[in-house]
């Protein structure tokens, strides 16, 4: 018996270029959705003097939608309820996301504590251990026994992320800047996955394949190799 070593390389390469077909078929089918934007909440000191010698303080707040699938509805409500002490001395502010018609944002703690913070590269999906709620704080606290207490720990690192679920879609929110005691917060990019059930990888506006397609392509990759083995053997 001799072995034919120019088909059996050619079996293996052939193998080799099926893959990334198959895979650039997987990607076809699905599609982040990408829309970079600036979205804001924020409180502003409004200071009205009567007269000479006192003044009356308040604050003005502002909130703002966020339309995520461009439908022109908003999807998720960034919230803004600062407030003033001691005739304006003290300012602080508390803002929060509230999750609209039926979405939800990942939380694996605690919603007055804050979001689970995302990082660049990973995956928000299921299997991903999250819990989903429909409102959480994101920034800020409340004034508790004559102190300014801010109950809310922050990200650490900007730009950040927060995870998203619309439906069964997944998505990320990208957070650009915000003020630790609550007067603002800015996010700057939101995204998500178009295909219901498929995870998505944070910061990234490349599909990731399913786990179904995936085997499927493995399956066939092993195919081809064994149907090449076949025929390796020449009488």
């Amino acid at each position: 018996m001799l072995i034919d070593f120019k088909k059996n390389q050619f079996c293996f390469w052939r193998a080799v270029v099926a893959l990334p077909a198959i895979l650039i078929g997987c990607h076809v089918q699905a599609a982040v959705v990408h829309t970079q934007d600036e979205w804001s909440a924020y409180s502003v000191l409004d200071r009205s003097c009567q007269e000479a010698g006192w003044c009356s303080f308040g604050v003005a707040n502002y909130n703002a939608d966020i339309d995520v699938n461009g439908d022109s509805l908003p999807d998720f409500r960034l919230l803004s309820d600062g407030d003033a002490m001691m005739e304006g001395i003290v300012f602080w502010g508390h803002i929060s996301i509230q999750a609209l018609s039926g979405n939800a944002i990942a939380m694996s703690g605690e919603p007055d504590t804050g979001p689970d913070w995302f990082e660049n590269g990973q995956v928000i999906g299921l299997g991903s251990g999250l819990s989903w709620v429909t409102a959480v704080d994101v920034a800020g606290g409340d004034y508790v026994d004559d102190l300014l207490g801010w109950s809310i720990n922050g990200p650490n690192i900007l730009p950040t992320y927060i995870g998203i679920r619309m439906g069964e879609n997944y998505g990320w929110m990208k957070v650009v800047n915000y003020e630790e005691m609550g007067i603002w917060f800015d996010i700057g990019e939101v995204a998500y996955e178009s295909v219901p059930g498929r995870a998505i990888m944070v910061g990234s506006l490349v599909p990731l394949p399913s786990a179904g397609l995936l085997f499927i392509s493995g399956l066939i990759g092993a195919l081809r190799l064994r149907s090449c083995s076949r025929s390796r053997l020449v009488r």
